[in-house]
């Protein structure tokens, strides 16, 4: 913050006499303000299977020009999953309400600069989880339309595993049948 004064004068040619020689200086005084514009970007998988461990990549930038400074991170999960972990900043996970404390990420960005961290959670066993991310800062934006992000991953339910035999058990059973068919049918020719 701050100010610019900018101070234009006009002097006449040599030779001529000015008449009004109080207006030949103008004098403009303008108050700086900074600006940053922190942008937030999540990119969630668009599928998982139940059970699986779901990697959520996630960006928080200043596009500048200013520094933004008091930079507050934070995301959004369903309350209720489990394996709920960060890598690249330090988090905690509130199991009820979904929200997750983001700690660890610098205080202030530089214009042009992005720092990066991932989400974890284990997959649910059905449905689909929403992720949402958001940054704030206590400098003057440009644009806080992309001070948030948002995304989901659809759950696809474990197939359930069918029992079956082993090779020779599949032989075996396949012979019995056989032996069943060939002893029905003597059966029927004598009766």
């Amino acid at each position: 913050m701050g100010t610019l004064t900018n101070t234009a004068t006009v002097t006449a040619p040599a030779g001529v006499t000015d008449p009004v020689p109080v207006n030949n200086s103008a004098t403009d005084t303008d108050t700086l303000t900074f600006l940053a514009d922190v942008t937030t970007t999540v990119a969630p998988p668009a599928t998982a299977s139940a059970g699986s461990k779901v990697d959520v990549p996630v960006s928080f930038t200043n596009n500048g020009p200013s520094t933004a400074s008091a930079v507050i991170y934070s995301a959004q999960l369903p309350g209720g999953l489990s394996g709920v972990t960060c890598s690249g900043a330090s988090c905690s996970y509130n199991n009820v309400t979904g929200v997750i404390t983001i700690t660890g990420l610098p205080g202030t960005l530089a214009s042009g600069q992005t720092v990066n961290m991932t989400l974890f959670y284990t997959a649910p066993s059905s449905g689909t989880v929403d992720v949402s991310t958001s940054i704030s800062t206590s400098t003057p934006e440009s644009n806080s339309v992309n001070n948030s992000a948002s995304g989901s991953t659809t759950i696809n339910q474990k197939a359930v595993m069918v029992p079956t035999l082993n090779e020779w058990g599949l032989i075996l059973f396949a012979l019995l049948l056989g032996l069943v068919s060939v002893y029905k049918m003597r059966r029927r020719r004598y009766a």
